[in-house]
């Protein structure tokens, strides 16, 4: 798994060690089909979301918050703020009315 580059970001608590995922979407303010989503986009490419945690003998799975956060701060909020950098929107021309007879 490639190193995280680290960012700084406030320290945030959370009441559990590891979270489900539908608590940690909660937490997050996402919904539990975006993780999923970009749970199958990344076993498309080969690669995990860092911070899921298999279960041995379970289905399921457990997540870090720490290192989810820093996952999601790193690859999706700055990569939405690149973006919004590169498009820079004209702004729009006075629209003047005109009378009618």
């Amino acid at each position: 798994m490639a190193k995280l580059k680290t960012m700084q970001t406030p320290n945030f608590k959370y009441n559990k060690r590891y979270l489900p995922q539908k608590e940690l979407a909660l937490v997050h303010a996402l919904n539990t089909r975006t993780i999923s989503r970009w749970i199958a986009d990344a076993k498309g490419l080969g690669q995990t979301i860092p911070g899921r945690i298999k279960i041995k003998g379970h289905q399921s799975y457990i997540w870090d918050p720490v290192i989810f956060h820093e996952w999601l701060i790193n690859h999706n909020v700055e990569k939405n703020e690149e973006k919004l950098l590169i498009y820079q929107p004209t702004q729009p021309k006075d629209i003047q009315c005109q009378k009618t007879k």
